[in-house]
């Protein structure tokens, strides 16, 4: 028998080196111009507004880019991007992303416990029945534990949260959004 997987959701990742400190003062200096919004942040997450015409954002712009194009073979351009600093008890709550093809993360600080990113399944009809221990294309989610200097990339259609960080440490993760080109 031959299994056609039809409708897949692909998640990418790898390791990635990039200027933390450079991109720590990305996030404080725009926490300091009050260049901040909420969106998915609660409980006392902060994150910064569009940094992609931030000058000193641009090597790791270009960085995230390429290492796509060497995973995929397809290339890419980072539309929009943000710092998220997740203090001790706070969380993203479920959300997409929009005006793009792909989102993506890259994980600057990662305490233990301190949160894992979940996908839920984007297509309904794997809530009506409990088909999750036949195979893994029923799941109704899946949990990844981030990693310090890990990257993941996905469609910005796929539903996804980060839990409750439980560390007595802050979170810190460079989330972003992509367009094929």
């Amino acid at each position: 028998m031959i299994r056609n997987s039809l409708f897949e959701t692909p998640v990418w990742s790898s390791q990635l080196e990039l200027n933390k400190d450079l991109l720590i003062k990305i996030f404080d200096d725009a926490v300091t111009n009050n260049y901040t919004a909420q969106n998915s942040s609660t409980e006392g997450s902060v994150q910064t507004q569009n940094i992609c015409k931030v000058s000193s954002f641009l090597y790791s712009k270009t960085e995230i880019e390429k290492i796509f194009k060497c995973m995929t073979n397809q290339k890419v351009s980072i539309v929009s991007a943000w710092i998220c600093k997740n203090p001790p008890g706070s969380r993203n709550k479920n959300h997409i992303h929009g005006d793009c093809d792909l989102s993506g993360v890259y994980y600057l600080s990662t305490p233990e416990n301190s949160g894992n990113i979940v996908f839920y399944n984007p297509n309904p009809v794997t809530q009506h029945k409990d088909l999750i221990t036949k195979d893994k294309c029923f799941w109704h989610q899946y949990s990844l534990q981030p990693k310090e200097k890990g990257i993941l990339f996905f469609p910005c259609w796929l539903p996804h949260e980060v839990e409750i960080n439980k560390s007595q440490k802050d979170r810190l993760a460079l989330s972003f959004n992509m367009v094929y080109i």
